[in-house]
């Protein structure tokens, strides 16, 4: 079971992914850097140092499917899995509109191609078990989240 970095380690894992995958012809004609961002970043009028793919944790909420309930049987007295769902919001920093479209349709792309991240791409920090996986899906940013 993962550790209380897991959370952290998720955001720098998709960073690292994106940033190791990020093919050679689009990081000649556009050279982007892949970071998490946080909340002060996002309040700052010129939050990053050259064109950036942002990845920002804005919301955490329990997985509803996977949440085991008020079950209290554990095995080996060990704690309960706590299945977490973590909405990122992934944006591009660039004063080029072509090569912001670009590189968000190619980070949309690489999240669709690879949508699990295993112990080969997950940070070491999370303290991941050896079947730990991470899946990503993607979503609309509901009206309740943004406001």
């Amino acid at each position: 079971m993962a550790q209380l970095a897991a959370t952290h380690a998720v955001g720098e894992s998709i960073a690292t992914f994106l940033r190791n995958t990020y093919p050679e012809p689009l990081r000649g004609d556009h050279p982007f850097s892949f970071t998490l961002a946080t909340s002060d970043d996002l309040g700052n009028p010129d939050p990053f140092d050259g064109d950036t793919v942002s990845i920002f944790l804005y919301r955490i909420a329990v997985d509803q499917y996977l949440h085991p309930g008020g079950t209290s049987i554990r095995r080996n007295d060990s704690p309960r899995a706590l299945p977490l769902d973590l909405h990122y919001m992934i944006s591009a920093w660039t004063a080029n509109d072509f090569a912001e479209h670009t590189v968000m349709t190619w980070v949309m792309a690489q999240l669709h191609w690879h949508p699990v991240l295993d112990r080969s791409n997950l940070s070491a920090a999370g303290g991941w078990a050896p079947a730990d996986t991470v899946q990503v899906t993607p979503s609309n940013i509901s009206q309740e989240d943004l406001t």
